[in-house]
């Protein structure tokens, strides 16, 4: 994952611009919406009230087991939203792709990185061991962006 940078406008809304591998090229689309010869897939519209809440469990690992909605699978990208109560404690691991963690509620602690709230973005590389995580108090949200994976986390 090349970087992410949020910027906020002259009406105090915050957005995110993230870079994801190296240039990327589009194609405009035929009139009925299907891929031109060659082209990638078509652009894909994920409506996170859509999808179903899962138990993020991981017994020996999460504790108590999380919840998650799992946005966008392929082998190159997986975006996830990922809630977890309060006093969750999640215990070391590493991720196989670069990650991005994007917090949108609450508070989550990084052993020795500190404790990113609301708005605030943390990256770490592919194989970083995670010496594991506390959320706060109040719970925490978060959009995770994994490349280069299909998510998964080797405990």
């Amino acid at each position: 994952m090349g970087s992410a940078a949020g910027r906020g406008s002259s009406l105090g809304v915050r957005y995110y611009q993230f870079s994801v591998g190296g240039v990327s090229r589009a194609q405009p689309a035929p009139a009925d919406n299907t891929p031109a010869s060659g082209a990638s897939p078509r652009v894909q519209r994920v409506r996170e009230r859509d999808v179903r809440w899962q138990h993020d469990g991981h017994n020996d690992h999460l504790h108590p087991p999380g919840l998650k909605k799992d946005l966008l699978i392929s082998g190159d990208m997986y975006l996830k939203l990922a809630m977890f109560h309060p006093g969750t404690v999640v215990g070391p691991h590493s991720h196989p792709g670069d990650i991005l963690y994007l917090v949108v509620d609450g508070e989550m602690g990084f052993p020795g990185e500190g404790t990113p709230g609301v708005g605030d973005a943390r990256w770490a590389p592919r194989d970083f061991v995670y010496p594991g995580e506390v959320v706060g108090a109040q719970g925490a949200t978060m959009i995770l962006v994994q490349s280069g994976s299909n998510g998964h986390a080797s405990w």
